[in-house]
């Protein structure tokens, strides 16, 4: 008896369960809102997946199987549609609506992936583009970072971990992309930091990937003015000719690096960097030996070109005295050197006219007064 009340019980859930599904079906092919559909759908799916032997069923099979998973790929691609048109036009309840529908099926994180990889993928095609068409840079660039600001925009919509994860392909890709030594890469850098002021809750991984490309321009600026110290030659009289070539040159890199205050302060580090290396090419052109210290009638050549070197000293300190504390440390010593030996002198003169003379010709003029 309890036995054919279970089987009873059953046959008559199994035909609520098949009722149901037949009105769902008949719902679905009426309804046109991506949500609902969805949401039909995955109420079907459920009660299919708790009652099995529904599939048992001659009449509804073909439905619950064949129908059912047609219908359920043209919602996916539907919803799909839908939140890539969202996402370009930038429509919040477009795309927030597509996300539902997915969700419902079962497939957000496998769309959102594709959608991920495609942005992504976009990108790189641009920065290769930008990378091996130099010629283009001055109208590829802008392009190629706004594409990577409309990509954020619109990443942005699919939620914080959406958005974290495209930025960190992003990276990647200007890691991968972006050559050091590109002749675009200070403008790069620029634009790419004015985007990131939009978006600082994710900018992290980009400053990182932006970091190289940095130190790369701060290198190639210390190589600029390193370049113009070693080719002068200090044997000439054109001390003001360097001094104006090398102040010029270090305004225009501070100039250029002004915008941001990170590469401002490693400019004005790569100033006494700059000023390190001239206080060691002078410090081993000025010659402070015995000959050189001599005072004479007439300066000596070398004497002359040591005064022009501590001219050189004395002006760039004056410029960037914070900078040049090397320079002023080798123009100190030097003049304490050079005021030394002239104080030697003095004394060996003063001591020569205290010097009385033998008796013939009588004490010295000097002595006469004292």
């Amino acid at each position: 008896m309890t036995t054919k009340l279970e089987q009873l019980v059953l046959e008559r859930n199994i035909t609520a369960d098949a009722i149901r599904c037949e009105e769902l079906i008949e719902s679905l092919e009426k309804r046109h809102e991506i949500v609902k559909r969805s949401e039909i759908i995955c109420e079907i799916k459920g009660i299919v997946a708790d009652d099995p032997d529904l599939l048992s069923i001659s009449w509804l099979r073909d439905t619950l199987t064949t129908r059912l998973k047609a219908v359920e790929n043209e919602v996916r691609r539907s919803a799909a549609d839908d939140m890539r048109r969202g996402l370009v036009s930038l429509n919040a309840s477009l795309v927030t609506s597509a996300l539902r529908a997915l969700s419902n099926l079962g497939v957000l994180e496998a769309e959102l992936e594709v959608q991920l990889s495609s942005s992504a993928a976009e990108v790189d095609v641009k920065l290769v583009e930008l990378s091996s068409a130099l010629d283009s840079s001055v109208r590829l660039l802008p392009q190629c970072v706004n594409l990577i600001h409309s990509q954020l925009e619109q990443c942005a919509l699919l939620g914080a971990t959406q958005l974290t994860k495209f930025v960190e392909k992003l990276a990647r890709i200007i890691r991968a992309r972006v050559p050091l030594d590109a002749p675009f890469s200070l403008r790069f850098v620029q634009l790419m930091s004015r985007v990131l002021n939009s978006r600082p809750e994710c900018s992290g991984p980009l400053i990182e990937a932006l970091r190289p490309l940095k130190n790369a321009i701060l290198s190639q600026s210390l190589g600029r003015l390193h370049q113009i110290v070693e080719q002068h030659d200090f044997a000439t009289i054109q001390n003001s000719v360097f001094v104006d070539k090398l102040v010029a040159a270090i305004e225009e890199e501070m100039k250029r690096l002004e915008w941001d205050v990170e590469l401002r302060e490693e400019a004005q580090k790569n100033t006494q960097k700059c000023l390190d290396i001239v206080a060691k090419r002078l410090e081993s052109e000025i010659k402070l030996d015995v000959e050189n210290l001599l005072l004479g009638d007439r300066l000596r050549s070398d004497q002359h070109k040591n005064y022009r070197l501590l001219e050189i000293m004395n002006t760039l300190a004056a410029k960037w005295p914070s900078q040049a504390k090397s320079l002023l440390a080798v123009e100190n010593e030097s003049v304490a050197v050079i005021m030394e030996a002239i104080r030697q002198s003095i004394f060996s003169i003063i001591a020569s006219m205290h010097r009385e003379m033998d008796d013939s010709k009588g004490i010295s003029p000097y002595m006469q007064w004292t």
